[in-house]
């Protein structure tokens, strides 16, 4: 609350409280991580859509935050109403939302109800997903559904010894996992990794589809006709409700995972073919690898040249006398560290943390076409 400069105000209604908190959090951060917690099935009368109801209990089922935005940041215009304008893009409509709701995990003294979750895996499964060769962001329909199951969590991407992966993913799905496997594999110790993240409550419980080919799931209850975007500052997709008779008005149903954008696709386009994205866990940031290379970089190999008045630095920050030709991004080393990236504008010498590219005003100068949502 300090560094929102937030103060209590006791004459205000809590629909007056969480908008304003809503607005400073957006205006601090420059992000829209907040909408990952709303949810439109349970919003309280006169709340806007975009404002989470914070006096409610954190869902016990939630989207971990990934790379949906590409490390861009928001910003918003306060229009008529009290409903707010951002930009983005839309990515796809909804058309097939299964009536089979995963169910939340449960682990007991007496058991627990994986078979359960896996059976409502096998209800989920495309009518076309081992003959589909093609998925609207490359590999097939069969890759895209076994990612989509563990929401993507995968040792290439995260680097953590349990996890699966991708190639593990897809053996312990054909051998154990997929409707015509073997149901007895499930408790094969080899798939013990891919069967760890297929259950877990960090997941989606509502399978979707769109006219586009994509594939996804939500925590919150969505529909066909439902808009999924890419929010500029929002590190999962959106999905958005078109609002009858109003152009361009939408309310916020919730988050989703869908399975090709989670990595800024769509937003910059896709990665190269021989570049990963990956988690750096001493930063809890994403930074970039070249295969058959060990040094990671902060720079998105997407992005356009900086703007001629900006310089990045790897120094120290706050050491003015420290030197700043770029040999602080080091190879990643497990006993080492990669340096924090900041920022000089020449013109006004002012330092930032914050890359120049990344805000709206960066990507549309960078080429970057972003639609404008009113939400309400």
């Amino acid at each position: 609350m300090k560094a929102l400069q937030i103060k209590p105000d006791y004459n205000s209604t809590a629909v007056e409280i969480f908008k304003y908190m809503t607005y400073k959090y957006v205006q601090h951060f420059k992000n829209l991580e907040l909408f990952r917690l709303c949810d439109l099935k349970n919003l309280p009368q006169d709340f806007k859509s975009f404002v989470p109801n914070f006096a409610t209990h954190k869902p016990d089922s939630r989207l971990f935050s990934v790379y949906a935005h590409a490390g861009t940041r928001q910003s918003f215009v306060d229009t008529e109403g009290g409903n707010v304008e951002i930009k983005g893009r839309k990515v796809a409509k909804i058309q097939g939302v299964s009536t089979v709701q995963k169910p939340l995990l449960k682990n007991t003294l007496s058991g627990d109800n994986h078979t359960d979750i896996i059976r409502t895996y096998h209800q989920w499964e495309p009518e076309d997903l081992m003959t589909c060769t093609t998925y609207p962001q490359g590999g097939t329909l069969l890759d895209a559904f076994v990612m989509l199951l563990s929401n993507g969590f995968c040792k290439e991407t995260y680097h953590l010894s349990h996890l699966p992966t991708t190639q593990e993913s897809k053996e312990s799905f054909l051998a154990a996992f997929w409707s015509r496997a073997d149901a007895n594999q499930i408790k094969n110790s080899k798939f013990k990794p891919y069967l760890g993240e297929v259950t877990s409550d960090r997941r989606s419980e509502i399978f979707f589809q769109t006219v586009e080919g994509y594939i996804g799931a939500s925590p919150t209850e969505v529909q066909d006709g439902d808009i999924i975007s890419v929010l500029v500052g929002a590190s999962v997709p959106i999905v958005l409700r078109p609002v009858v008779d109003h152009q361009d008005a939408y309310q916020v149903v919730g988050p989703c995972f869908l399975q090709g954008v989670m990595f800024g696709e769509f937003l910059l386009g896709p990665l190269p073919t021989d570049w990963l994205c990956i988690r750096h866990d001493d930063h809890r940031r994403w930074c970039f690898r070249q295969q058959g290379s060990e040094k990671r970089i902060w720079e998105d190999p997407r992005l356009w040249p900086m703007p001629s008045h900006w310089q990045a630095h790897f120094c120290d920050f706050d050491d003015n006398n420290g030197p700043c030709d770029g040999s602080y991004e080091l190879a990643y080393e497990k006993a080492g560290q990669l340096m924090n990236r900041w920022f000089f504008n020449t013109q006004l010498n002012e330092r930032s943390k914050d890359d120049p590219r990344l805000d709206v005003q960066g990507l549309e100068a960078g080429g970057i076409e972003l639609e404008s949502f009113t939400l309400v």
